[in-house]
């Protein structure tokens, strides 16, 4: 559950980063913080600056820097191993739980699954979602295809997804078999292909088909977020508050009152020491220090820039937000810049 990059200052201006965590978890927010106004000495040293290059490429939407840190990446995760996490979610979950729930979040356009009929104008998102649900179903057997060029629409990722893809493609590696992380996200783009997200001229153009999901996940959360929205606003501009701010954003639904301990009165240094030592529990690294190091020199240098790499919607997207409101109002970023998904992903990982 941990992210983290490096950029040398003379770089920090111009450069594109990728980055790629395969822990347990990828932060919604934690916190890809980068400074574009340097530091007089970055708390972030450089961890990767001699490392060889990754044997492996791994997936990125950006294009890479041509002379940034090259991490040295373990073999990326295949899914072809019965009882692992990534078999069960290759060979079963993307499609039964996750594509499942989508159709029929959407069958009213959709029509029922198993025989019903489509709506004017979604005829074609029925049946090419249809066939990439009976890939998914074969998934040990199916190989991994480029992106249909007919249907790139108005979409500007054709080139860099043949880029990721185009090698497994002519190897013939199926959903199991290429790398587990490559493969899940491409089957969310495949399914925008699949709904005619890009085409312009298409009823289905921009159709969001996670919509009622995330709609849902917002709406059932303004009472946890006001538990925990009212302790950020009062969070004071200092490493205690940035400490904590982080925290909620690294949890965001796992955060609620119970992590504000009972009983420390107005020992607030005893009460965000609790905090933090509950969401401590379950990282598996955590540059908390380090990042905590990077706002105060912003801060000091009268606000700087704050980038924020969104992972869910729902409640995780409003404890985002309460970091970005956190990082203003303490005079730590004039702006801060929220990265967001290329296009429509499912709501949770």
């Amino acid at each position: 559950r941990h992210a983290a990059f490096w950029v040398p200052e003379a770089e920090r201006e111009n450069s594109t980063v990728n980055v790629m965590s395969m822990s347990r978890r990828l932060s919604p927010a934690l916190l890809l913080l980068l400074a574009l106004r340097p530091a007089p000495s970055s708390p972030l040293s450089p961890p990767f600056r001699n490392a060889a290059p990754a044997r492996h490429s791994f997936l990125s939407m950006s294009s890479p820097t041509k002379h940034g840190p090259r991490p040295n990446l373990p073999p990326q995760i295949i899914s072809t191993t019965p009882g692992t996490w990534a078999y069960d979610t290759m060979s079963r979950r993307v499609n039964e739980d996750i594509f499942g729930r989508t159709w029929s979040d959407n069958a009213d356009v959709l029509g029922a699954f198993d025989g019903g009929s489509a709506a004017p104008g979604f005829e074609g998102a029925r049946e090419r979602f249809a066939a990439l649900r009976a890939e998914l179903s074969n998934a040990a057997g199916t190989p991994l295809r480029r992106l249909d060029p007919s249907l790139l629409g108005d979409a500007t990722d054709g080139a860099e997804w043949d880029a990721i893809v185009g090698g497994h493609a002519d190897r013939k590696d199926t959903w199991l078999s290429a790398p587990w992380c490559t493969t899940e996200f491409y089957a969310y783009r495949r399914l925008m292909e699949a709904v005619g997200y890009f085409e312009a001229a298409a009823a289905t153009h921009r159709w969001d088909v996670f919509r009622p999901q995330k709609r849902a996940g917002l709406e059932g959360s303004p009472s946890a977020a006001e538990s925990v929205l009212g302790r950020c606003a009062a969070l004071p501009a200092d490493a205690d508050g940035d400490a904590v701010a982080l925290a909620v954003a690294l949890w965001g639904n796992q955060m609620d009152l119970s992590i504000w301990p009972a009983g420390t009165g107005g020992d607030r240094s005893g009460a965000f020491g609790a905090v933090l030592a509950r969401a401590a529990d379950h990282l598996l690294w955590d540059d908390t220090a380090a990042v905590c190091g990077v706002v105060a020199a912003m801060r000091a240098a009268g606000g700087g820039r704050a980038d924020v790499v969104v992972d869910n919607a729902g409640f995780e997207l409003v404890t985002d937000l309460a970091l970005a409101d956190h990082l203003v109002t303490s005079g730590a970023a004039g702006r801060v810049t929220f990265r967001v998904k290329a296009h429509p992903t499912f709501v949770s990982d």
